[in-house]
């Protein structure tokens, strides 16, 4: 019953079923350096995918609001989605088209979406 807790739990923190292996084998006689490079090591993965998360949210933030400002039936979402990957699709930000709709110029200021949408 530890064991299946203990597996869970390591689950729960996103170590994959490799690393829970390794984990269990090193329970009984833990070699503290090894166990700390397994975790440091996922650390810097669920990092990574959380930089990746926070592109991919600001690439939508910048779709919803494109099409919030759209002014033709086009959908603007669909568009980005349809170009071609190695493209830049650039979305302009409400805030800084309306910005620069005050300054005249609109054609700074937009976030590039390719990478995110890209994956």
């Amino acid at each position: 019953m530890q064991r299946l807790q203990f597996i869970r739990r390591a689950q729960e923190l996103g170590f994959d079923l490799d690393d829970v292996a390794e984990l269990v084998s090193l329970s009984n006689e833990p070699d503290k350096l090894r166990v700390r490079e397994i975790t440091q090591r996922r650390l810097a993965e669920i990092r990574q995918r959380v930089v990746r998360l926070e592109a991919m949210a600001s690439a939508m933030a910048g779709l919803v609001g494109c099409c919030e400002q759209s002014s033709t039936d086009a959908c603007p979402i669909i568009a980005a989605l349809v170009d071609e990957p190695q493209e830049a699709i650039e979305l302009r930000s409400p805030r800084v088209v309306a910005a620069q709709k005050n300054r005249g110029n609109a054609t700074s200021g937009t976030t590039r979406v390719s990478h995110a949408v890209a994956g």
